[in-house]
């Protein structure tokens, strides 16, 4: 992790609050979040990286997915656009360094301003759509807790992971 360890910087540079790099094993993955997103989102069947779109992986199969790497970076900002950009700047940043398989997992409502074009249209940013983490299952608080980062319920924290290695 020792070189990876200039993405933590580059989160922090960028206004990140908290930045961790981790083993991907301390990633909780909890399927009941499907629940939630299925039976609770609000913006359940309205994107492209929402897992009810056509062609969205199962969220075992984004499990097996995300167990592929070994470790990742978590970025925990105070502003949702903040976040996304950051794990967009370090995804290719270590693309660019090599990490060819780099991946975000932020959310991408920035891209089109809460304006999707699902499901009549095509994305118009397939190549930097991604989807949030509770999209995949990720349970975001007992991932921080684990990670020592801090989480406060209702409070405006958001957290991405950008998969690195």
């Amino acid at each position: 992790m020792q070189g990876l360890s200039k993405y933590v910087d580059m989160a922090l540079k960028l206004g990140a609050v908290e930045a961790v790099l981790a083993p991907v094993e301390k990633l909780v993955i909890d399927y009941r979040f499907y629940l939630k997103c299925r039976f609770g989102c609000p913006n359940w069947n309205k994107y492209w990286t929402c897992p009810s779109a056509p062609g969205f992986p199962a969220p075992w199969e984004f499990e097996n997915i995300i167990r592929s790497y070994s470790i990742f970076l978590a970025i925990h900002t105070l502003c949702e656009e903040d976040n996304q950009k950051i794990s967009f700047e370090i995804e290719e940043s270590a693309f660019k360094d090599g990490f060819l398989l780099a991946f975000s997992i932020s959310g991408c409502s920035i891209l089109c301003n809460r304006d999707c074009t699902y499901p009549d249209s095509p994305c118009r940013y397939p190549q930097r759509a991604r989807p949030t983490p509770s999209a995949v299952c990720i349970d975001v608080y007992k991932t921080a807790k684990l990670l020592s980062m801090n989480f406060e319920f209702g409070k405006p924290d958001w957290y991405s992971y950008v998969l690195l290695l």
